[in-house]
């Protein structure tokens, strides 16, 4: 959406990455292994493909809004104040659904659910307070990195909590599913060696050109002196 909505350019190796993730997380999903009883219930719904791509477009144009904002008013907004406002928009726009929804029942179930097993009620205030941590990390990457590098750190992200799921309850993986794990794993490593590299560079270029004016400085002082000789 960053190239598609506002023009947005990046390097070829961010693309490359980005793929790569998309492409190893998918595959690890996708080449898990199945028992019989779950393939017959396996369903393939255009419904829910379209609600997926539906999702996946509203969720895009929001990261690219968001770094056209930083962007745009980074001298005024940041991340603590684009978490402090989407939140309490989120919230209202929650509230206003669970409150006035004539057909919804949802928050009347809850309620009654917090009555019948009060010591839910200490898990869901740690499930908030842990989200809440979480999200000061999110939009600080977001401000600092921008949405290509949140995408890559949150989807990573996932993929490591699966394979500690997976070596938790001594499952195996396929092919498949090693293959995407190298996939990503490569994403890694190529981000964080360019990345490198160009942090080399950009602190070299200034010591380069600094020695540079240094030379001429002392040729242009040696000159009087010859004419002197």
């Amino acid at each position: 959406m960053n190239v598609l909505v506002y023009r947005r350019k990046f390097d070829w190796h961010k693309y490359f990455c980005v793929v790569l993730v998309t492409v190893g997380v998918s595959m690890f999903m996708l080449y898990h292994e199945t028992t019989s009883s779950k393939k017959a219930a396996a369903t393939s719904s255009l419904w829910g493909l379209f609600l997926l791509c539906t999702n996946l477009s509203i969720d895009g144009l929001t990261n690219a809004t968001q770094d056209q904002i930083f962007t745009k008013y980074k001298q005024v907004v940041s991340g603590q104040h684009m978490m402090f406002y989407m939140n309490v928009m989120g919230s209202l726009f929650s509230a206003s659904y669970l409150i006035l929804h004539p057909f919804n029942d949802e928050l009347q179930q809850a309620l009654l659910f917090f009555h019948q097993h009060p010591a839910v009620i200490r898990d869901v205030l740690l499930f908030g307070l842990c989200g809440a941590l979480g999200q000061c990390f999110i939009f600080y990457t977001l401000q600092h990195y921008g949405s290509l590098r949140l995408v890559t750190v949150t989807v990573t992200r996932k993929l490591f909590t699966m394979l500690l799921s997976l070596f938790w309850f001594n499952h195996t993986l396929t092919l498949g599913q090693w293959i995407g794990v190298v996939l990503v794993f490569t994403a890694i490593g190529v981000e964080a060696y360019i990345g490198k590299q160009q942090k080399l560079k950009a602190k070299e270029a200034p010591n380069g050109s600094l020695k540079e004016f240094d030379v001429k400085k002392a040729l242009s002082s040696e000159k009087p002196a010859n004419k002197v000789a």
